[in-house]
C-alpha cells in the first residue's frame, strides 16, 4: 500500500466562541492558502458544504465497497463485513442472492452473534450470544456509573441503549453524574457521548430538564480546539483535503466517525449549518482513509518533531467497520422500542418498519420486510402467552422452526425472550400474540313457570327455553410443517445443516 506523504505543522491562534483556539495546517507537497480561512467555515471540506454534495459522495463510497464486498464475500469470515453486505443487498435488490452468498464456514464458525442473525438465522446460538452480551454490557456500564466514573460516555448511544432497554433507573443515575461534570476541564474522548446524551434526552424526556445543556457550548470549544486541517499530496487525489480531530499526539480514525456523526446529528437539530459542515467534513475524512483492499489507516500519531504520520500501533480496522459505525441504512440490525406499557418490548430486527398495538389481552406487531423474504427477530420482554398466530392462523411452537421453508417460533420463558422466523407472503405481516383467552359468555336459565289459578284450568308447562347455543369460533387450522427446505430454497439455517 502506498504511504501516503504527511505534513508539518503550522500554528494558528484565532478567537471562536469567546476561547482562543489553536488550529493546525499540514503541509504535503503543496501548502494550504491562507485564503481558506479560519476555523469552522474554512475548514469544512468542498464535499461537505451541502447536504446533496455530502450524500453524493457516501452513494459512491457505498457504491466501491459493496462492488468490493460482492467480489470477495465468499472469503470472508468477518461479522462487519457480513453485515454491511447483507444491508446494502437488502437495498439494491439483490438479498436473496446475497444470503446465498455468505459462506458455510461463516455459518458454522465462532465469529458470528446474534448481531447478523437478523439475516442469517441460527436463533438458539443467537439467542444465547446476545444474553451473554447484554448482561455483560449493561453490568459493565452500571458499575462505571456506580463508580461515578465519566467512561461510560464513551459507549456509543448509551442512554439509546437504556432507554430502549427500560434501563430508567441507569438513565437516572447517569443524568445526575453528568450533572457534576466541571464543563471548564471537558475530556475530549467523551464529547461525542455528550452530542449523542444531548439528542437522546430531547427525545425520550423532551419535558425534562436536560442534563447535557449546560455542556453544549464547552463541548464544542474543546472539538474545535482539537481539530486539524491537512492538504493531501499530489500524489492522493482520493480527496483534496482531511480534517481530523486529534487528542494529545493521537488520531483516531473510528473516533473521528463517531465524533463526526455526532456532531452533524447535534447541528441538524439545532439548525447550526457551520457544525453540521464540520460533521460532514469529519465523517468524510475517516471515510477517506480506507484503500482499494478496503483496509482502513485506522491511526494517525504526531511526532515530536510535528511530522504527522499513520500509527504503527494502530488496530486493524475495515471499510465495513466504518459502514457499520456510520450505519447509513434502516436496513441494518438494530434494536427497536415497540412498546413500554405494561413492560418494556424491544425487537433486535432488521425490519424496514415496526409498530405495536396492545388491547384486550393480545398484541399486535406489524413489521415490513421484502415480500417473498424470510427475516428473524429477537423480541424481548414479552411475557408468557397462550398462543400466537402468524398469518392469521395459529402457529404452534417448535424448537426446530429454522429447518422449514416456512415462518415459526420458539419462546424462552426465563428470560422472556421469543425468536422468529417471518417467511414474508407481503411487505407487512401481523404477528398476534394472545395472552389470555377471552372468557366464554355463561349459558342463560329459563325463568320458573308461575302455576296458573285454582278456577282456570291449568296450561301445560312451555317446555324450558333452551339457551342459545354459544357461537363458536371454527377451530384456526393447524398449518402443517413444511418439508424440510430443498437446496433450491434453503436458507442458512438449512444450507449449514445439509452440509453437516
Amino acid at each position: 500500500m502506498r504511504k501516503p506523504v504527511f505534513p508539518r505543522i503550522l500554528l494558528l491562534v484565532v478567537l471562536y466562541c469567546g476561547i482562543f483556539v489553536v488550529l493546525v495546517s499540514m503541509q504535503f507537497a503543496r501548502a494550504i492558502p491562507e485564503s481558506d480561512g479560519a476555523f469552522p467555515n474554512g475548514f469544512i471540506l468542498p464535499q461537505a458544504k451541502t447536504e446533496e454534495a455530502y450524500n453524493e459522495f457516501l452513494v459512491q463510497w457505498r457504491d466501491q465497497n459493496f462492488s468490493l464486498w460482492n467480489r470477495t464475500i465468499q472469503q470472508q469470515n468477518n461479522e462487519d463485513l457480513l453485515i454491511a453486505y447483507e444491508a446494502e443487498a437488502l437495498v439494491r435488490g439483490t438479498y436473496k442472492a446475497a444470503v446465498a452468498a455468505v459462506p458455510s464456514g461463516f455459518l458454522r464458525g465462532t465469529a458470528r452473534t446474534y448481531e447478523s442473525s437478523v439475516y442469517l438465522g441460527g436463533m438458539d446460538q443467537a439467542y444465547r450470544s446476545m444474553i451473554a452480551r447484554e448482561r455483560e454490557k449493561t453490568t459493565r456500564l452500571s458499575r462505571l456509573i456506580n463508580e461515578k466514573s465519566l467512561e461510560f460516555l464513551k459507549e456509543s448511544n448509551v442512554f439509546e441503549y437504556f432507554a430502549i432497554r427500560g434501563h430508567n433507573n441507569y438513565i437516572d443515575a447517569g443524568a445526575e453524574l453528568v450533572r457534576t461534570i466541571d464543563p471548564t476541564i471537558l475530556a475530549l474522548d467523551i464529547t461525542p457521548g455528550i452530542l449523542e446524551g444531548y439528542i437522546t434526552w430531547k427525545n425520550i424526556r423532551p419535558d425534562a430538564d436536560n442534563p447535557f445543556e449546560s455542556l453544549v457550548e464547552d463541548t464544542c470549544s474543546v472539538i474545535a480546539e482539537s481539530i486539524l486541517k491537512a492538504a493531501n499530496s499530489a500524489e492522493d487525489d482520493s480527496i483534496e483535503t482531511r480534517i481530523f480531530s486529534f487528542s494529545g499526539n493521537q488520531g483516531d480514525t473510528e473516533f473521528n466517525l463517531r465524533l463526526g456523526k455526532a456532531l452533524l446529528v447535534y447541528a441538524e437539530t439545532v439548525n447550526d449549518t457551520s457544525w453540521a459542515g464540520i460533521g460532514r467534513s469529519l465523517v468524510i475524512s475517516a471515510l477517506s482513509m480506507g484503500d482499494a483492499s478496503g483496509a482502513v489507516n485506522a491511526g494517525l500519531v504526531i511526532d515530536e518533531e510535528g511530522e504527522i504520520s499513520i500509527s504503527s500501533e494502530s488496530t486493524e480496522l475495515t471499510t465495513a467497520r466504518l459502514h457499520r459505525i456510520l450505519n447509513p441504512l434502516e436496513a441494518y440490525p438494530r434494536a427497536l422500542t415497540i412498546s413500554t406499557s405494561p413492560n418494556n418490548v424491544w425487537l433486535w430486527t432488521t425490519a424496514q418498519a415496526a409498530e405495536a398495538t396492545q388491547q384486550n389481552d393480545a398484541m399486535d406487531i406489524t413489521v415490513r420486510f421484502p415480500a417473498g423474504e424470510a427475516h428473524y427477530m429477537i423480541i424481548r420482554g414479552i411475557r408468557p402467552f397462550t398462543r400466537i398466530q402468524l398469518h392469521n392462523m395459529d402457529f404452534r411452537s417448535d424448537s426446530q422452526f429454522e429447518r422449514y421453508d416456512s415462518s415459526g417460533w420458539f419462546y424462552y420463558t426465563q428470560d422472556q425472550t421469543l425468536v422468529m422466523k417471518i417467511k414474508h407472503q407481503r411487505a407487512d405481516e401481523l404477528i398476534r400474540i394472545i395472552f389470555r383467552e377471552a372468557a366464554r359468555p355463561a349459558a342463560q336459565t329459563a325463568p320458573a313457570t308461575q302455576p296458573a289459578p285454582a278456577s282456570q284450568p291449568a296450561p301445560q308447562p312451555a317446555p324450558a327455553s333452551q339457551p342459545a347455543p354459544t357461537s363458536q369460533p371454527a377451530p384456526t387450522p393447524q398449518p402443517a410443517p413444511a418439508a424440510p427446505a430443498s437446496a433450491g430454497n434453503a436458507g442458512p439455517a438449512e444450507r449449514e445443516e445439509s452440509e453437516q
